[in-house]
């Protein structure tokens, strides 16, 4: 503890010393100091400034530019998603399987005369239909609504319908 009293004291005579020299105070050089800096480096302080300033604007700028992309990716998707896909319900999940067909024959034979993607997945009692063109989307519904409600004899009328047609 006395080693650093007589290093205080020490101190506080050597700044007085070289107040008394220079004959300033120690705020009075302080000043000065940084006024001669200033001088000398202001053109350089000021280019570095500019640089800094630039650098935070360009970071700035990106940071923004990532903030409205992410924002603009969270909206849109369930935006296209609302825009592109009509649900249709169906009564029970056995209509699944008719729909799909033996080897897939039914949805794709659907998908192609509809022009509308079909997906058929794991959500309980509906059937998805995708498709850019909302007209298509929505003849494809009612089709598949109409072909739901209808029984075993009217699809198999149906069939001969679309085959004789098919061969004139």
């Amino acid at each position: 503890m006395a080693r650093k009293a007589q290093l205080e004291e020490l101190t506080q005579k050597h700044i007085a010393e070289l107040e008394r020299v220079s004959g300033l105070s120690r705020d009075g050089a302080k000043a000065e100091l940084l006024k001669n800096i200033e001088d000398s480096y202001g053109h350089e302080l000021h280019d570095r400034l500019n640089k800094l300033e630039q650098f935070g604007r360009e970071e700035l700028e990106t940071r923004a530019k990532g903030i409205l992309v992410t924002a603009m990716q969270r909206y849109a998707s369930p935006q296209t998603q609302e825009v592109t896909t009509s649900v249709v319900t169906i009564p029970n999940e056995e209509l699944k399987g008719r729909i799909i067909g033996k080897e897939g024959r039914n949805i794709k034979t659907i998908e192609r005369l509809t022009g509308v993607d079909i997906i058929i997945d794991d959500t309980p009692e509906t059937i998805v239909l995708s498709s850019f063109d909302a007209v298509r989307r929505l003849i494809a519904k009612l089709a598949l609504e109409k072909c739901l409600r209808m029984d075993a004899s009217s699809r198999r009328a149906l069939r001969k319908r679309y085959w004789r047609r098919k061969k004139k």
